[in-house]
This record gives C-alpha cells, structure tokens and sequence, in this order.
C-alpha cells in the first residue's frame, strides 16, 4: 500500500488526539478546583453520624469530545480496512 492512501487515515488519527488532548486538558482543568464535598453532621435526635457528599457535575460537552474521539478512530481504521482489501 502506497503512503498516498494512508492521508486520510493518519489525518483522522490527528484528529482524534486533537480532541483527546482537549479531554485531556478539560478534564484537568475540572479536577483543579474542589469538585466534591464530605460533609459530617450529627443528628441529635437519632444520635448518628450523617454523611452528605456533595459533587459537581462533569461538562456535558465531554459526550460530544469523547464521540469525536471514537468517531475519528473508527474512521481511520475503517479507512485502513476497506484500502487492504
């Protein structure tokens, strides 16, 4: 197989760490400030210890990049695929 018809494969596999990177770089950037709380309490009436975690929720633009990712993959193996036989 000539390099020629593996432009497009190596492309969609830049593409695809484009968009892992930016994950990558998202997810640090969530993890930095406190995304979750343990809180302890008492309850004087039942005389228990009472645990409330609270959290943050992760961006839900990270379902578009981890889809772009996956797309891009399968893509460039698709491409590789259907060019060998």
């Amino acid at each position: 197989m000539e390099g020629k018809e593996l432009i497009g494969c190596w492309r969609k596999l830049v593409r695809a760490n484009f968009h892992l990177k930016a994950l990558d770089a998202a997810i640090s950037r969530f993890r930095e400030p406190k995304t979750h709380e343990i809180i302890r309490e008492f309850d004087a009436q039942t005389e228990e210890q009472v645990f409330l975690v609270k959290w943050v929720d992760p961006p839900a633009t990270w379902a578009a990049e981890i889809g772009n990712v996956l797309y891009n993959l399968h893509s460039a193996l698709d491409q590789r695929l259907s060019r060998s036989s």
